[in-house]
């Protein structure tokens, strides 16, 4: 809530700072997201060639 009172009294460039702070931190969430996936799916292929041997 203070933040959102902060917001308003800050000027536009600050606004604009955070903004992008934002964009990265989700492209950087995204991009571990997607890393978490590839890894837990290669785990599963090498689990399934070892049973296979």
């Amino acid at each position: 809530m203070i933040i959102i009172m902060n917001m308003k009294v800050m000027d536009f460039h600050i606004k604009e700072y955070f903004i992008i702070m934002e964009l990265i931190i989700n492209i950087v969430l995204l991009f571990l997201n997607f890393f978490l996936v590839v890894l837990v799916y290669y785990l599963m292929v090498q689990n399934k060639n070892l049973d296979l041997h």
